[in-house]
């Protein structure tokens, strides 16, 4: 991510449009270029609120209940907590961050920094698909390049998330 071109955009310090703080993610936040007149970054915020549960899978997830690592996810305004759980945890953990969500309503981008843990300021840029309970993400830590499909590999982490009581 040292070649400036492939990194994805960044904004300054400020407020976003829901009022949400870019200073907490050491004023920048992710932004992907969307002018989508879908729901507002709110309204997403609002629908991945809670605290969702599954894998990281491998390839397309043909398997949403298994992977190379099982996680937690909880989404609380803009920031997101991150830990591994099971037998199979890296003694660092996962880490938190901050998002810019753009999108149709129940898919689009979701574009997150990093703001504690082993990889404080690493930018994640990627997709989402939310189907009920279900939550499919796709980031990228490798290049800053957004995953174009829902797929482990080449840089992209595809983690399959079912949401927790309500």
């Amino acid at each position: 991510m040292n070649d400036p071109s492939r990194r994805p955009a960044v904004q300054p310090a400020g407020r976003d449009s829901s009022g949400n703080s870019a200073e907490r993610s050491g004023g920048r936040r992710p932004t992907n270029g969307s002018t989508s007149t879908g729901p507002t970054n709110a309204t997403l915020q609002n629908r991945l609120a809670g605290t969702w549960r599954g894998w990281v899978v491998d390839g397309r997830g043909e398997n949403p209940n298994a992977g190379h690592m099982e996680m937690e996810l909880r989404v609380e305004g803009n920031r997101m907590f991150g830990r591994e759980v099971g037998s199979n945890r890296a003694p660092e953990g996962l880490g938190d961050g901050t998002f810019v969500v753009t999108g149709t309503g129940n898919s689009g981008n979701l574009d997150a920094v990093q703001t504690a843990g082993q990889h404080a300021g690493r930018e994640y840029p990627g997709i989402f698909e939310i189907d009920g309970d279900t939550l499919k993400w796709c980031v990228n830590n490798r290049n800053g390049s957004r995953p174009t499909s829902f797929e482990s590999g080449r840089g992209n982490y595809f983690m399959i998330l079912r949401r927790q009581g309500r």
